[in-house]
């Protein structure tokens, strides 16, 4: 019986070895410093898309034809509440170049809690549902392949050619 057991604990220690191994020689590929990360499309054209903003504007393809910035909120996600407020800051100052800018809310009551907040600032979207898969799936997130939130990206001649949400640092994160 000793034999057993000590033969299953020294099998088990040679695998836990080449596991950790295996993990120090594949260790810096992966980590954040080499890989930016990407939660939306990095770039190329988003899919074809139709929305309508809180004040009735129609949001699509040719309104974000030109130079645009297009931010992704869910709510109940505490980085998107965090951010909110900077990315309004941004989203005036781009405004007032004459950039287009979308801020889109995802998720039911997302309006209502992240509306006020960037009213006057972006034309805002709400989408209640980024579940793929329904009859007449075409949500902005679904077009612009959002794999988590908050997202942003730059778009130039309605093409992304950026993800600039780690530009835009949440205050309380300054120093």
């Amino acid at each position: 019986m000793f034999f057993v057991v000590f033969a299953i604990g020294l099998v088990n220690f040679v695998l836990l070895v080449a596991v950790i191994r295996r993990l120090r020689a594949h260790g810096h590929e992966g980590s954040v410093e080499s890989t930016p990360l990407s939660l939306v499309m990095s770039s190329g054209e988003p899919h074809e898309f139709v929305a309508t903003s809180m004040d009735g504007k129609r949001v699509d393809q040719d309104t974000i034809s030109g130079d645009a910035v297009v931010g992704f909120f869910l709510k109940g996600c505490a980085p998107c509440r965090e951010l909110i407020p900077d990315f309004a800051a941004e989203a005036r100052r781009r405004r007032a170049v004459g950039e287009t800018v979308v801020a889109v809310v995802v998720g039911n009551g997302a309006a209502e809690t992240y509306g006020p907040l960037l009213a006057g600032s972006a034309d805002v979207v709400a989408e209640d549902s980024v579940v793929p898969g329904q009859p007449g799936y075409h949500t902005m997130a679904a077009a612009f392949d959002v794999q988590g939130f908050p997202a942003v990206v730059q778009l130039k001649d309605g093409v992304v050619v950026d993800n600039v949400r780690d530009r835009i640092v949440p205050s309380a994160a300054r120093v």
